[in-house]
């Protein structure tokens, strides 16, 4: 008869170290933002630019006197996919003008982009690619000049090179 009240308090017991083991369970890690090379934000948006590696989309001539500099461009939008017709001429706007709407500014020459190529796959929320600018001189731009034919970002200035 012992034996069976032993197990009786035993199984309250039991059940109440697994509720607690439960409760005390450890909650993930809180995300880390991703830095940027530059990065503008304001309510429900933002506009980021980084560097990226050439050979991610060209392949270099060692013959030409071209140097190429390419630049991650992204922009979130919180707001996307709300209005339908608006994010439809967003989607057209980042795909055929928008690197249109940049330039570079390399030792005292304005540079206008050669090639953009989009990031498929994203969200409605978030749209990248990557601009390739063009330079004769070999001197990385020292700015990029966004003037926004599309949203309400009018013309903003990313220094890069801080002389």
């Amino acid at each position: 008869m012992s034996n069976y009240f032993a197990t009786i308090r035993l199984r309250p017991c039991a059940v109440i170290c697994l509720l607690l083991a439960a409760c005390h369970n450890k909650s993930a890690p809180a995300a880390i933002p991703e830095k940027h090379l530059a990065l503008l934000t304001r309510p429900g948006t933002s506009l980021y630019i980084d560097r990226v590696d050439n050979r991610v989309l060209i392949q270099a001539d060692p013959a030409t006197k071209s140097h190429f500099y390419s630049f991650r461009i992204g922009w979130t939008d919180s707001a996307a996919g709300i209005d339908k017709r608006r994010a439809l001429e967003k989607e057209r706007y980042f795909q055929y003008t928008m690197q249109y709407d940049w330039r570079a500014l390399s030792d005292g020459d304005t540079l206008s982009a050669v090639f953009f190529q989009e990031k498929p796959g994203l969200s409605d929320q978030l749209k990248e690619g990557v601009m390739v600018f063009e330079t004769s001189s070999g001197r990385q731009p020292d700015a990029l000049i966004y003037r926004d034919s599309f949203g309400a970002w009018g013309t903003q200035l990313f220094v890069l090179n801080r002389k």
